[in-house]
């Protein structure tokens, strides 16, 4: 009997230790004041920059990036990084369940960096936003269409700009307005009753296009950005594609496609689309009834709905950041960024600039149309563009 003894208990003391390296792992943690063993979670603290120091609830805990294993509850979590705007949000932990904070952290003091110098005229983003098509005037040796390669790094080398169509006696095309295709590659320019189509990507002649022409060219690509939507709509949860076509009006897919902005045009419920409800999800509260004019973000891997504002929309004062986890918002004195469920918004940019805001493919810069430093030539008076550092 005693030689099956050792190994029974070897064997027994192996799967007790297995036991608690997995009950360990997965957060319990022995009170050997209560004499009982209680479960907690664990916070994934990163930023990016990394090196920020962790809060919580007022407390100095450690520095970004690093994981803290706490018990289960609500905590105020700040995240500070010297030189950069703090990160601020209230978490749920819970036990056994992984929380990560995914902060992106904002320089408090952006700089400033010309990337044009002549004066620009009716900058106009790409759709896919790799791109910047823009008008030198005619005065300006430099005059014609050109079109800024937003994808190069770094940006703001000569190279970067490219001459597309010289301005003649017969076009201005700083007198233009210019229409982007969906897929980026042509231009739509309608200088008063002429019209004109020009390769986005080459110098090349500007082919002359009668009104019918253009009116058909103008609603086939109208066509193209309608079977891109349903594409993209008919991936989503028949419950929010009813909201989506009965009540509401979306106005931007992230980038990554997983989140939707949109503004509710009716009174309406958003049901819960995905059970169980998942864990480890954003504990910022929801929002699921829709009211007219509100804005929302809705995240079709959580199944999350978040209420954004309420403002008045105008072209180009609230678009996706290239994360696909902020928004940007541009009112009439200053440039805010927030994450996608409205929180931590903070001011990014607030001196003078033009209605153009621009992000760059990257994340890494903004760029805003405005006059700073430059009100007389070679620019003229006009405004030119800018990037603003954001890393």
């Amino acid at each position: 009997m005693r030689k099956f003894f050792f190994p029974i208990l070897i064997i027994a003391i192996l799967a007790f230790a297995t036991v608690v390296v997995i009950a360990f792992g997965r957060g319990y943690r022995p009170n050997f004041g209560k004499r009982t063993i209680f479960s907690t979670g664990l916070l994934v603290a990163t930023s990016s920059p990394d090196g920020a120091q962790i809060w919580l609830d007022g407390n100095l805990k450690s520095a970004t990036n690093t994981t803290l294993t706490l018990p289960p509850g609500w905590y105020q979590v700040k995240l500070v990084k010297e030189g950069y705007l703090p990160w601020e949000k209230k978490m749920k932990i819970q036990g056994e369940v992984v929380s990560e904070t995914k902060a992106l952290l904002f320089p408090s003091t952006p700089t400033l960096t010309p990337l044009t110098t002549s004066g620009v005229i009716a900058p106009t983003l790409s759709p896919d936003g790799t791109k910047i098509i823009y008008a030198i005037p005619k005065a300006n040796p430099k005059a014609g269409l050109w079109v800024l390669n937003l994808a190069s790094q770094p940006l703001g080398f000569s190279r970067d700009h490219q001459l597309l169509a010289r301005t003649t006696t017969m076009i201005d095309y700083s007198l233009g307005t210019f229409s982007w295709s969906p897929d980026s590659k042509q231009i739509l320019v309608a200088i008063g009753a002429n019209h004109y189509l020009v390769e986005a990507e080459r110098e090349n002649q500007p082919i002359s296009l009668t009104r019918e022409a253009w009116e058909k060219q103008v609603m086939s690509w109208q066509e193209e950005e309608k079977i891109k939507e349903e594409e993209r709509l008919g991936l989503l949860p028949p419950e929010f594609v009813k909201i989506a076509s009965e009540s509401s009006k979306i106005l931007a897919f992230s980038p990554d496609e997983t989140k939707i902005l949109y503004q509710a045009t009716a009174s309406a419920t958003l049901p819960q689309i995905l059970t169980p409800v998942p864990i480890a999800t954003n504990p910022t509260p929801e929002a699921r009834e829709l009211k007219p004019g509100k804005i929302y973000v809705y995240d079709t891997k959580e199944d999350k709905n978040y209420e954004i504002g309420n403002w008045k929309l105008e072209i180009g004062n609230l678009f996706w950041f290239p994360t696909s986890r902020h928004l940007i918002e541009v009112t009439s004195d200053k440039i805010s960024i927030l994450e996608y469920d409205g929180t931590n918004k903070v001011t990014i940019y607030s001196g003078p600039f033009e209605k153009f805001v621009a992000a760059l493919p990257s994340g890494g810069k903004l760029l805003i149309l405005t006059s700073y430093n430059r009100p007389g030539p070679p620019a003229g008076g006009l405004p030119n563009l800018y990037s603003v550092n954001l890393r």
